[in-house]
């Protein structure tokens, strides 16, 4: 069996085998999945309706999919607004929706489908092929005439597809069943008739084009090749430090006289295309779209048969069309872009042929290339690919859409994989064209001037009236002969403009509601597309009426993180690759994010998102969650299966009929797209922890320039830290982020300004005082006898009639958890009492307490003096003591034994009599450090006598008596006023004059408690022991359940070092404290529950192991769960229960796919599997260079042979440890015998290894980045890389005679030709910087062309500046006549 010879397939190292990113979940689908897509990312395409959605489905209200085509009066009455979940939930689909249908909600597009020809106002228009008034138009279509096509368009040289075309057709016509053969090709009556309709609009265009002799297709099939480096001194510059930079061009001409007639035109196209066959490609072709051109060497064994060229057309357009429930519109819309399609395609053809004609017919014993034998032809065609003059893309086909369309058409449609692509498409949209957001690498930045850190691109979404025309008759027989000018008829109408934006700050797409436009002053169509106008306008309207708190609920949405929809995504992909421990997969992800950091480093910030930093941050987490790759991962992509093309019934083309070949397999062939790689760069960061640093640092500086939500701020903070607690000997660490509910408060927006849109966030009304937890439990309110700490009214006045000039010492601020510490110390006794003014004053009673005999050992006595609330120890009024006693004071009490002897009025009046000494014999110490609204801090402006406070993030520091330097004050004013000096702000500054500020700490800003996590995470005692301090987290368990109580300790009313006891651990004395049931009202500070340690053995049969972690399943089981997709997980897992399946979920798989989902279950999980000490051996030398306590280097010691990683203790010292560890020890051995003890019995788990002798360990290899972007230029050049033996009609014959002679280096080549075009020569900076000389000197030699032509090309010269005398001369080297 005869097939096409070709490269084979070249081998690569190392090599990966292809895979899909995620495989199709075979679950229900909701009807707009089931009709379209579901959506590609697992995290919005199953809700809790168990059903896959497709993304794109309208909510609020919600619209039947069989009534999208056309306009319905809706529903009436306001939609109630919806809960926060699903707010988030609708504007994540309405970003997709904008983003798949440009700048268009679903809900809109019934309004592009008005107006459809041949159906006037009244008629009813039919959705699908079963409605009535199809016929009218069935009757309205023009009639196919195959005799009258170009040749190529040959129903002969379409050639079979033999896979099933039924499969995923939901509703085919009948008639196509009918055919003996159930795979792809022409002789279906039903498949062909639905082709060659689009292919008729294809052969009607093309012709037109040809009979006004075309300017674009004159010049792809006449105009001579030229060298851009000669039009362009910025690609010649390029092109002298590199010989490989050598980009082609073609040029159109404007005098239409000078182009060629029609019929050479045409006879050029069909000789250029004599040796060209089309066939069909499905899914089994990986990621290459919806069609391909290819050439062919030869289509023999031997390389002696004649060369071809094959475009492939995706039958997903087909699958549409033979679908008898497409609706009108997108059958219109199918139709076209299948035209546009074919002729895409054909244009990369025509160029394929005369490449082959003029350069490619060389002597096969003869190499391509001479100085690169293993060059193939597919390689030295395609360096050929030239740019048309001046689009700066490489992408003949797309221009040639704009030449047609006035952009690029494509349907808009879901992401395909992993589904199939069934041609279903909402709408069809006009890309402008060329698009500078993807391709803006082709070309040196001098030429492509919108290369800059921002894109814009606009898109129009297209009519249906103006995609159905060119079904209809009127359109080809009146408007486009005798209307709209002939061509200019194809031309789509711009009605409406959505814009792109590449921004990186958007990560990384972002579109615009679509606006209308004016329409164009003479066109058939006008009045249809004004009713297309006032439909969409009223629709607006009506959905305005029906979501009146949608524009609010939006603004607020889009200023926060959640808004970020692209990068949810990558982070979704990060973690499931994660799960995997897919380390190349990971790394891409993570920089994904990371390579922005220039930008956001540099980029001004009215012009970024201003929570762009977030996921910068993430990116660093990303990165050091993962172990280092230290060499670029190469991922082979071959097809997924070979394609085999089938000659149809008509047999084989007449070019190919000697060659008695049976399929044409083009698995054996070098085809551009078929085969290709993704070469993923190694790891270009250093060490994970210095990663971890990074983030910290974005956290602290960027979170008091661009605040962000409290919640996103816990979840990066815990992310921090799990990963420096949980990294492994393997290097992988624990990546817990996940996106935390959405929440619609924006109190932390307060006072922020350029918050995107901006304006400034006018936040709800001010929470009260209280913290929201407490606001409605009366037994944590402050009982009616408690100090007073409403707001007063005539605040400002009584600060007023205060002497302003008299210096008064600043007040020490204590926090909450600093006065409580001294409710358990019986040598000290300190209560709060209020000031009157919105605040507490703090008071130290010990002397007084002394005095009378109430401090004792017993704690029980004074206890009987003080009450706790929300804010410390206070004084107890004149009440009696035996209702409300709270479980602490019972506790002591009953412990002394004194709880009937000491309720007597002896104690009550000792409390009145201190009291009445505040003030006057008894001083406050200090003031309580107490939260305060927004409003308040304002108040305190330094004005009118009254302090001066100033806001830094979330804390307020009184600044009235602070002694500032120049310096100081300088990075102040960059910290009050961050969006102004943000450009000037220095990092190492603010954290030095932070730490100066401490003391000056006075109040903190008010906010509400926040979840940030939707699932509880597991903990074991081993892992919940490392986060003993703030360096990894202030965790403890209580009740079961693991508390963060990071942020709590200095609020805590009993006192900071009772919690502090507990750190790492479980608090077994919390019940002598408090009833459980008081943590449900601190549910906010609850991050996960206690499992236990679960050896391999014991694992049970419902149960599976994945990366040490144990999984019961038996919940997922039918009975005991109504989830269809925990019924599809437990299916496919209860028959390896009690297994390991660790290396079963790296697989890509339908295993593999279902363990990821079960993996981030984490409700599931009941336990662990023990680990060990994940250890290695230490050196000396490494030893000694851990010897700084901070997160980047961090602080290791020696304790009998074994080394231990200090850090937290050395940062934190006795303020959470027991003992503090000077610095002194950190690199070396701890010579402290008391200390040493103490780190051996109570930190075995900080242990890092055995210390042996030897250096330090290899410093890992550190990209150089100079090295990275000479790789990087030389990757991009290599793209023009072309024989040095250029063609005859672009180097003089001489220089080539010259070439071949002495083999000159290839900046002696550049010299010689560039004094022979007098590129230097120019004397004025206007002539340099215009466009350079055209050279062309055509030959009639058809021997040295390459091949005969039908029609010989004419000369015709070109006027070009300055060119030397001695630049007359042709190829066979015989003087020419000047040139003017």
């Amino acid at each position: 069996m005869s097939s096409i010879v070709g490269v084979p397939w070249q081998r690569r190292d190392p090599a990966a085998p292809w895979r899909r990113e995620q495989s199709e979940i075979p679950l229900p689908r909701s009807p707009w999945a089931q009709t379209f897509y579901p959506a590609a990312f697992p995290y919005w395409s199953i809700w809790a309706d168990n059903l896959l959605h497709s993304g794109i489905a309208p909510e609020y209200p919600s619209i039947n999919v069989s009534d999208i085509t056309r306009m319905d009066p809706g529903p009436s009455g306001p939609f109630p607004r919806p809960s926060n979940d699903d707010l988030d939930r609708l504007f994540v689909a309405e970003r997709i929706q904008a983003k798949k249908i440009p700048g268009f909600r679903t809900w809109q597009v019934p309004a592009l489908n008005e107006g459809m020809e041949p159906y006037r106002h009244g008629d009813h228009i039919p959705r699908t092929a079963q409605d009535p008034g199809w016929d009218k138009y069935v009757n309205d279509l023009i009639q196919v005439d195959e005799t009258k096509w170009l040749k190529f368009f040959d129903k002969g040289k379409w050639f079979d597809l033999r896979v099933d075309c039924f499969t995923h057709i939901s509703d085919p016509f009948p008639e196509m069943k009918q055919h003996a053969t159930n795979w792809w090709t022409v002789d279906n009556p039903l498949i062909w008739t639905h082709l060659s309709l689009s292919i008729e609009i294809a052969h009607r265009i093309l012709c037109q084009m040809l009979a006004e002799q075309n300017a674009w297709l004159d010049a792809l099939l006449f105009q001579p090749v030229q060298h851009w480096r000669y039009r362009d001194e910025n690609i010649m510059k390029l092109h002298t430090q590199n010989p490989n930079f050598n980009p082609y061009m073609i040029e159109s001409v404007a005098e239409k006289h000078l182009r060629q007639p029609s019929q050479a035109l045409q006879a050029q196209l069909e000789a250029f295309l004599e040796n060209h066959i089309f066939g069909f490609e499905d899914e089994s072709v990986a990621d290459q779209g919806f069609g391909m051109t290819c050439s062919i060497e030869s289509v023999v064994p031997g390389g002696n048969g004649p060369a071809a060229s094959a475009s492939l057309i995706h039958v997903g357009f087909l699958r549409a069309l033979c679908n008898r429930n497409l609706s009108l519109p997108e059958r219109a819309h199918v139709q076209v872009a299948l035209a546009a399609l074919i002729l895409h395609e054909l244009m990369h053809s025509t160029w394929n042929g005369r490449t082959l004609r003029e350069f490619g017919m060389v002597a096969r014993e003869e190499p391509v290339c001479a100085s690169d034998p293993a060059l193939s032809l597919r390689d030295y065609t395609q360096s050929l690919l030239q740019y048309f003059y001046p689009q700066v893309m490489r992408e003949l086909g797309s221009s040639f859409e704009n030449e047609c369309f006035g952009g690029a058409l494509q349907l808009n449609f879901e992401s395909l994989y992993p589904y199939r692509f069934t041609g279903k498409a909402l709408t069809a949209g006009l890309w402008e064209w060329p698009s500078h957001t993807q391709w803006d690498r082709d070309l040196p930045n001098p030429l492509t001037t919108h290369l800059t850190s921002r894109h814009y691109q606009y898109v129009y979404p297209v009519p249906a009236v103006w995609t159905l025309a060119f079904t209809t008759k009127l359109f080809w027989e009146s408007v486009v002969p005798y209307v709209n000018g002939g061509s200019a008829a194809f031309r789509a109408p711009k009605v409406f403009r959505a814009e792109q934006s590449w921004d990186w700050d958007t990560f990384p797409t972002r579109y615009f509601g679509a606006k209308r436009t004016q329409l164009p002053a003479v066109d058939w169509y006008n009045p249809s597309y004004e009713n297309v106008h006032q439909a969409w306008q009223q629709r607006k309207q009506k959905w305005e009426m029906l979501r009146p708190w949608y524009k609010g609920e939006y603004r607020k949405w889009s200023t926060t993180p959640w808004s970020l929809v692209d990068a949810r995504a990558t982070i979704e992909q990060f973690a499931q690759a994660h799960s995997k421990r897919d380390l190349p997969r990971c790394v891409d992800r993570a920089r994904e994010f990371s390579h922005y950091i220039t930008q956001w480093k540099t980029q001004p910030l009215p012009e970024t998102h201003p929570v762009a930093w977030v996921p910068i941050a993430l990116g660093y987490l990303m990165q050091a969650s993962v172990p280092r790759m230290d060499q670029d991962h190469v991922i082979h992509f071959p097809p997924q299966q070979p394609i085999k093309l089938y000659p149809n019934s008509r047999g084989l083309p007449d070019f190919l009929k000697s060659t008695g070949i049976v399929q044409l397999d083009f698995d054996q062939v070098f085809v551009g797209g078929l085969d290709r790689d993704l070469t993923i760069r190694r790891s270009d960061w250093g060490d994970p922890y210095d990663e971890v640093y990074k983030s910290q640092l974005a956290c602290d500086t960027e979170g008091i320039i661009n605040p962000i939500p409290k919640n996103w701020m816990n979840a990066l903070r815990n992310t921090e830290s799990g990963i420096c607690a949980s990294r492994g000997a393997d290097g992988w660490a624990d990546f817990s982020f996940e996106i935390p509910p959405y929440d619609d408060n924006m109190d932390w927006a307060q006072g922020v300004t350029n918050l995107a849109s901006g304006r400034n966030i006018s936040p709800p009304s001010s929470p009260t005082n209280l913290s929201g937890r407490d606001s409605y439990r009366e037994d944590i309110l402050p009982k009616h006898d408690a100090p007073y700490i409403g707001p007063s009214a005539n605040k400002r006045a009584k600060r007023k009639r205060q002497d302003s000039t008299s210096e008064k010492k600043r007040p020490k601020y204590y926090t909450i958890g600093e006065v409580g510490d001294h409710l358990r110390d019986d040598t000290s006794v300190w209560v709060i009492e209020s000031d009157k003014n919105c605040g507490y004053d703090v008071y130290d009673i010990t002397e007084v307490c002394r005095t009378i005999g109430i401090l004792s050992e017993r704690g029980a006595v004074r206890a009987l003096l003080l009450d706790v609330n929300i804010y410390g120890p206070w004084l107890r009024s004149d009440t009696g003591y035996r209702g409300g006693i709270s479980p602490w004071l019972q506790s002591l009490l009953q412990n002394d034994g004194l709880l009937d002897d000491l309720l007597g009025s002896q104690v009550k009046s000792q409390a009145s009599v201190i009291r009445a000494r505040f003030g006057n014999e008894i001083a406050p110490i200090g003031k309580l450090l107490m939260s305060k609204r927004q409003e308040e801090i304002a108040e305190y402006d330094g004005k009118d006598g009254m302090p001066f406070w100033l806001r830094i993030g979330n804390d307020a520091y009184d600044l009235t008596n602070f002694a500032a330097s120049k310096k100081d004050l300088e990075t102040l004013r960059c910290l009050a006023q961050p969006s102004k000096y943000r450009e000037t702000m220095d990092p190492t500054s603010n954290a030095q004059i932070l730490k100066k500020l401490q003391a000056y700490r006075c109040a903190f800003v008010q906010q509400r408690p926040v979840k940030w996590l939707s699932t509880l995470r597991p903990y074991t005692l081993g892992m919940l022991r490392r986060h003993d301090s703030p360096t990894f987290g202030c965790y403890t368990a209580i009740g079961g359940y693991v508390y963060d109580l990071t942020s709590y300790i200095d609020m805590h009313p009993g006192g900071r070092q009772i919690l502090i006891k507990y750190l790492g651990k479980e608090a077994t004395e919390f019940t002598d404290w408090h009833d459980f049931d008081i943590m449900d009202d601190y549910a906010e500070l609850r991050i996960g529950r206690l499992v236990s340690d679960i050896p391999l053995a014991d694992v049970e049969k419902d149960q599976v192991v994945v990366h040490k972690w144990v999984f019961d399943i038996s919940s997922l089981a039918p009975g005991r769960s109504d989830q269809e997709v925990d019924h599809w997980i437990y299916a496919n897992l209860v028959g390896l229960g009690g297994k390991d399946l660790s290396e079963a979920i790296k697989a890509y798989d339908e295993t593999g796919s279902i363990l990821v989902r079960l993996y981030q279950r984490k409700d599931l999980i009941v336990g662990k599997l023990p680990e060990g000490p994940e250890v290695r051996d230490i050196p000396e030398g490494e030893l000694t260079k851990h010897n700084d306590p901070i997160i980047r280097t961090r602080a290791w010691v020696a304790v009998n042979g074994m080394v231990y990683d200090i850090t937290p203790i050395m940062i934190h010292g006795r303020s959470f440890y027991t003992h503090e560890i000077p610095r002194i020890w950190a690199g070396g051995p701890l010579n402290d015998q008391d200390l040493a003890e103490w780190l051996v019995q109570d930190y075995s788990h900080l242990v890092v290894g055995p210390l042996v002798k030897g250096p330090a360990w290899p410093e890992p290899p550190m990209p150089d980045k100079k090295e990275l972007e000479r790789k990087r230029r030389e990757n991009e050049l290599a793209a023009f890389k072309c024989d040095d033996r250029l063609p005859t009609n672009l180097v003089p014959e001489d220089i080539s005679r010259w070439v071949r002679l002495t083999n000159p280096t290839p900046a002696q080549f550049h010299q010689r030709m560039a004094e022979r075009f007098g590129l230097f020569e120019d004397s004025t900076t206007e002539d340099a910087a215009r466009s350079r000389s055209h050279l062309w000197v055509s030959t009639s030699d058809p021997q040295k062309r390459g091949g005969d032509y039908p029609h010989p090309q004419v000369a015709r010269l070109r006027k070009i500046q300055r060119i030397p005398p001695n630049l007359r001369v042709k190829p066979d080297g015989k003087p020419n006549r000047p040139i003017s």
